[in-house]
Formats: structure tokens, C-alpha cells, sequence
């Protein structure tokens, strides 16, 4: 009886195992890759819309300022999986203009063309990881947003 038991437990453990592992890694736009691992532009447009509805809360068809702002304090109001406290909020910022759902998409779209190496409107593994390694501040590590840091 207690093999079965351990035999058992150990199966629930591997199946366990595998479906984790089955998760899809999370990406720069949030999209979920297809089966071959990559991301359609035309995907990227679809969660851009998804996105925006979620910041537009008075559903006016812009976001202004204060739409914003509250979106960054629900997200920094979130318990951080690092156990710290939330970060600050950060001010409004009343100069500027109401976004619209197209000037969000677009500003999706353009961060996805300057990922699409090869323009063939996919973003293949070495695309995504190339966009990774930009925004950690290349394949070498460094500061983020900046060049990788060199070694003397």
C-alpha cells in the first residue's frame, strides 16, 4: 500500500511538473506566443485595444492624465512579489494631451516594428529575446536603457 501511495504522490508531482512548464513565458506586449513560439503583429494590435479599455475607465474614448495615474497607483498599490512596500506614486502630469485608443495602439506597434528584425510581421524567439536584452541594456547585462557596461 505504501507503494502505491509513493508511487502515486511521485506521479502527481511530475504531472504537476509538466503543466507548469507548459506555461507560456511572458512577453514584452503581454500576448501569449503561438505554438511556434512567436507573436503576429496582428496580436499585439488586439491587446494594445485590450489595454487601453482598461485605462479608459470613463469610457470617453481617451485617457487623460488622472485615467493614468490612477492605473500606476493600482498597479504599484499591488503587493510587490518581493514583499517591499509600494513604490511612490508619481505625480500627474496635466501638460499632456488626452491619449486615444489609436495613438496607444501605434505606440505599441512602433515598439513592435523596431523588434521585427526581419519585417515579416512576426516576432520570432530571437527577436523577442534581442528585445529583452535592449531593455536590460544588452546581452552583456548593464544599465537599463543604456549600453551594456563595458570591462577594462
Amino acid at each position: 500500500m505504501r507503494k502505491i501511495l509513493t508511487t502515486l504522490s511521485l506521479a502527481a508531482t511530475l504531472l504537476a511538473g509538466a503543466a507548469s512548464a507548459q506555461t507560456a513565458p511572458r512577453t514584452p506586449f503581454g500576448v501569449t506566443p503561438s505554438a511556434d513560439g512567436s507573436i503576429a503583429r496582428t496580436a499585439v494590435a488586439a491587446e494594445a485595444d485590450r489595454r487601453f479599455a482598461t485605462l479608459d475607465t470613463n469610457r470617453d474614448g481617451s485617457v487623460t492624465p488622472d485615467e493614468m495615474r490612477a492605473a500606476r497607483e493600482r498597479m504599484r498599490g499591488a503587493p510587490r512579489p518581493d514583499g517591499a512596500p509600494p513604490r511612490a506614486n508619481a505625480a500627474a502630469r496635466p501638460d499632456r494631451p488626452p491619449l486615444t485608443a489609436q495613438g496607444f495602439r501605434d505606440r505599441m506597434l512602433q515598439r513592435f516594428d523596431r523588434a521585427d528584425a526581419n519585417h515579416d510581421g512576426r516576432l520570432d524567439a530571437t527577436e523577442l529575446q534581442a528585445m529583452r536584452d535592449h531593455r536590460r541594456g544588452g546581452p552583456g547585462g548593464g544599465p537599463a536603457g543604456g549600453p551594456p557596461a563595458h570591462e577594462d
